[in-house]
């Protein structure tokens, strides 16, 4: 009888172990999931401030403008 509730017990454990280990693994899929996303955006942010200033002089102030607001969010503190 006590034989029987140890090996439940261990049965049980390496569910809870198993149980974890999925756990784990749906969140770091779930984490390069999102990382990968704001690579992306950091990407379009970036290829947004190069063609702004490279085209600053087709519309200098729609430039200053852009340039601005991507300074603004990538260092909010500077501008306050």
């Amino acid at each position: 009888m006590v034989i029987l509730s140890a090996f439940a017990a261990v049965l049980g454990f390496l569910g809870l172990c198993v149980l974890a280990g999925l756990l784990v693994e749906r969140r770091g899929r779930a984490l390069r999931k999102v990382n990968g996303e704001l690579d992306r955006h950091r990407r379009f942010i970036d290829g947004l401030r190069e063609r702004a200033w490279q085209h600053r002089d087709v519309d200098p102030a729609l430039a200053t403008i852009v340039l601005d607001e991507i300074q603004k969010f990538k260092n909010p503190k500077e501008i306050a």
